[in-house]
């Protein structure tokens, strides 16, 4: 289980980075978007690793615009306040999509954001990019 507090650490800004301090556990592909492959889960993956947000399974893929397939292992990690990795058989509790673990992702409350006695709230974040002088 990782919490909030745990990714806002880490300054996790992908899902290949919110693994990388899991054992057992990796993602294939580039990183970006359109280039994660999916979760490997001690040697397991594709449709066979759950991944649901707030216990709604997601889809296999979806398009995000032309010549862009985007896999269900988008998920922006701004807006997660949970998450929990499942390594090995999870059928018994998720069914036979969870043959090699599953990945559930549990997003920010509004309390999270807007504050007792406030009538808004806002998440910032910011970052920089040494390697390529960017932000």
């Amino acid at each position: 289980v990782q919490t909030r507090e745990q990714l806002d650490r880490q300054n996790v800004n992908n899902i290949k980075e919110l693994v990388r301090y899991e054992p057992g556990v990796s993602v294939g592909g580039a990183g970006q978007r359109a280039g994660i492959t999916g979760y490997n889960i001690r040697g397991i993956d594709g449709n066979r690793i759950l991944t649901q947000i707030d216990g709604v399974e997601l889809p296999n893929d979806f398009f995000s615009g032309p010549y862009a397939q985007t896999h269900r292992n988008y998920v922006d990690p701004d807006i997660v306040k949970r998450v929990e990795i499942l390594r090995g058989p999870a059928s018994a509790l998720y069914g036979s999509n969870a043959i090699g673990g599953a990945v559930s992702y549990f997003t920010l409350d509004p309390s999270d954001i807007i504050k007792d006695g406030k009538d808004v709230g806002a998440r910032l974040k910011a970052g920089y990019e040494s390697a390529s002088h960017s932000w």
